[in-house]
Parts: C-alpha cells; sequence; structure tokens
C-alpha cells in the first residue's frame, strides 16, 4: 500500500455512518460521521473523522504507511489488490478488545467515490465478528 492509493481522497470532505457492535446491549449501532483525509508527510496521512452531535468524541489519526508499502497504521499489511477501480488491503494485528487479548482484521477499500474500513475481532476462543464498520461517500472537493 502507498499514499498514492488514496491520492484521490485527499482533501475532499466524506461523509456517511459508523456502525459498530455496542458491547453492553449486544447490538449494532449506526451513528452519522464525516471524514477528510489529508498528507501529513511523504508516508503519512491524517484521517480527521467528525461525529455530529457528539463532538467530544471527534479525534484526528495520523496513519504512518511504511515505506515499503507493508504496514498501515501499525497493522501488518497481509493484501493489497484492485477490484474495479476499488483499491483494497487487509491488514491484522493484535491486541485487546472488551479486556480480551484478540486479532483484529481489517479490510480497508478505498474506492473512487469514498472510503470504507471493517474490523473483525477474532478472540482466542475461535469466535469472530465485526467491530466497526465505516461506509463514506465523497460529498465535495
Amino acid at each position: 500500500v502507498s499514499v498514492s492509493d488514496l491520492a484521490h481522497l485527499l482533501d475532499k470532505n466524506m461523509a456517511g455512518q459508523l456502525t459498530y457492535l455496542d458491547y453492553q446491549s449486544a447490538e449494532e449501532v449506526s451513528i452519522p460521521v464525516s471524514l477528510t483525509i489529508t498528507r501529513k508527510g511523504e508516508h503519512k496521512l491524517d484521517f480527521a473523522f467528525e461525529y455530529p452531535g457528539e463532538s467530544s468524541t471527534n479525534n484526528v489519526n495520523t496513519i504512518t504507511i511504511a515505506e515499503d508499502g507493508s504496514s498501515f497504521n501499525g497493522e501488518d499489511v497481509f493484501a493489497r489488490q484492485e477490484v474495479g477501480g476499488d483499491i483494497i488491503i487487509s491488514t491484522r494485528s493484535s491486541g485487546k478488545d472488551d479486556g480480551k487479548k484478540v486479532e483484529f482484521v481489517t479490510t480497508y477499500t478505498f474506492s473512487p467515490d469514498g472510503y470504507s474500513s471493517k474490523k473483525l475481532v477474532k478472540f482466542k476462543n475461535g469466535t469472530k465478528l465485526v467491530r466497526n464498520r465505516f461506509d463514506l461517500k465523497i460529498t465535495s472537493d
């Protein structure tokens, strides 16, 4: 993966939904979200997320892409493909979710008209679930 894979999304306003699994209710929750991606350096991008009505959760994630393309946001890239104009990368990393050690597998899709991602959580007992999904479309330049 490289910064050029996302060049068509830089400085574009995107809007859509974040859907996540609320562990307390065991239900999926969807909230509106907007995103602007800007270049911060040769191998760095800022993903600025805004959540209307929930400004305390707004954040900017600085994403670093390894020079050789082997990692994205500190996650190991294990697949990259181009399908119908979309660039799809898959990453894996380990961490904790709900206080338990897990493996995360995230699929990022950079399409001509937007951005999406899906984070899958794999628990040690073999249980798998979708933790969250972002689905955003370009709204303006």
